[in-house]
């Protein structure tokens, strides 16, 4: 990944002859809740390529859903057009497995557009990041991004100040053409989270260990 010295290994490979969940219309539902119970690896990120779902991909399992007990991540062929396989979807997704996200994210409470002084809370809201600008939710839309050069074109403003968001940004609703980097903070974030979260451990590699 981009800026984030974190590195994969495949640890297997295997394809699930079955119509139905080549076919899914959703990550979400019996059909998937099946399907990622398929061929499970249990000492590995599990990744599921399917045809043409209605949204890019989910990321699941302890992290963040209680659907599974492990991680999991689900990737669409096509979305909008898009051949989602040659974007940075799946890295967008293996960021929620390592603790990132999404850089609208308004759980707590909404993150101000300021970095410094009284009003700046990107500590405790939003993403939790300050090197991610505040975000209010593109939408996968382009009437938020321009498709051509990627620029952000929505307008939106909050307490009177234009917000700027990171439009290239891996863990943005961005078009899925204009996703290319993570912050230094995402990465600082997801090395932390690795090495802080014992959930993780079954899934990491030790460094001396030889893979070949």
């Amino acid at each position: 990944f981009p800026v984030t010295i974190i590195c994969f290994t495949v640890v297997s490979e295997d394809e699930i002859w079955d119509d139905d969940y080549f076919s899914l219309t959703d990550f979400a539902g019996g059909d998937w809740e099946n399907l990622i119970e398929t061929n499970r690896q249990v000492n590995a990120i599990n990744l599921y390529f399917v045809e043409d779902v209605n949204r890019g991909g989910r990321a699941s399992g302890f992290l963040f859903s209680t659907v599974t007990s492990f991680p999991t991540v689900s990737i669409s062929r096509e979305v909008y057009g898009t051949n989602i396989f040659n974007t940075f979807i799946l890295a967008h997704e293996i960021g929620h497995c390592l603790g990132l996200l999404h850089t609208h994210e308004t759980a707590s409470c909404v993150e101000n557009i300021e970095r410094t002084g009284a009003n700046a809370n990107c500590t405790t809201c939003g993403d939790y990041l300050c090197d991610t600008p505040a975000d209010h939710g593109l939408g996968i839309s382009t009437s938020n991004v321009n498709d051509l050069d990627c620029s952000y074109i929505g307008g939106a403003t909050l307490n009177s100040l234009p917000y700027t968001p990171d439009t290239r940004n891996i863990m943005s609703y961005t078009l899925p053409d204009c996703m290319l980097d993570f912050t230094a903070g995402q990465g600082n974030r997801m090395r932390n989270f690795m090495l802080n979260t014992t959930n993780l451990d079954y899934y990491m590699i030790p460094f001396n260990r030889a893979v070949s």
